[in-house]
C-alpha cells in the first residue's frame, strides 16, 4: 500500500539570483538544486475576491536560517513555493505560489516566514511594497 505525502519546494531570490532553495521531503538530499530543510507550511490563504494571498513557513531556529530570513524580510526578497503530492516516486503538482517576503516572527523554537502576493489583483499595482536594489537591481539616476 502506497502512502501520499506533501513535498514543498521553496525558492527565495532577488534580481541577482537565488538566495535560498529548500525542500522538506527528501531527507538529507539535494533535489533539483533544493537542499533539504526541515520545515512545515502554514495553510495557504487565497481568495478570488481579495488582492492578497499568503503562505507561511515554520522553519528551524538555526543561525544560518535566521540570517537568511532576516535578509529576506529586510530586503523583501521574492519567493516561489511549489507543492507536490508525492506517491511512490511520482510527483504531482498541487499548488504554486509567487510573492514577496512580507514578515517574519522569531521565537526560541521556530522562525515563521510569511510571504504574500506582490501584485494587487484589482489594479495590477504593487500594494504597499518598497522597491529595493535587491529586487530590481541598480536604480537608474537622472543626469
Amino acid at each position: 500500500m502506497s502512502t501520499t505525502a506533501l513535498a514543498i519546494f521553496v525558492r527565495l531570490y532577488t534580481a541577482s539570483g537565488n538566495r535560498a532553495r529548500w525542500q522538506n521531503y527528501y531527507v538529507g538530499q539535494t533535489v533539483d538544486g533544493y537542499e533539504f530543510m526541515s520545515f512545515t507550511s502554514l495553510p495557504m490563504v487565497t481568495t478570488t475576491s481579495s488582492d492578497e494571498s499568503s503562505i507561511g513557513l515554520v522553519l528551524p531556529p538555526l543561525p544560518a536560517v535566521l540570517r537568511t530570513v532576516e535578509s529576506a524580510m529586510n530586503e523583501q526578497w521574492l519567493a516561489e513555493v511549489v507543492m507536490y503530492e508525492v506517491l511512490g516516486s511520482a510527483r504531482t503538482l498541487v499548488a504554486t505560489s509567487f510573492g514577496v517576503v512580507t514578515s517574519a516572527a522569531f521565537d526560541p523554537s521556530s522562525i515563521t516566514l510569511e510571504m504574500g502576493m506582490a501584485l494587487d489583483a484589482l489594479t495590477a499595482q504593487v500594494p504597499g511594497r518598497r522597491f529595493t536594489t535587491a529586487l530590481i537591481g541598480n536604480i537608474p539616476k537622472n543626469l
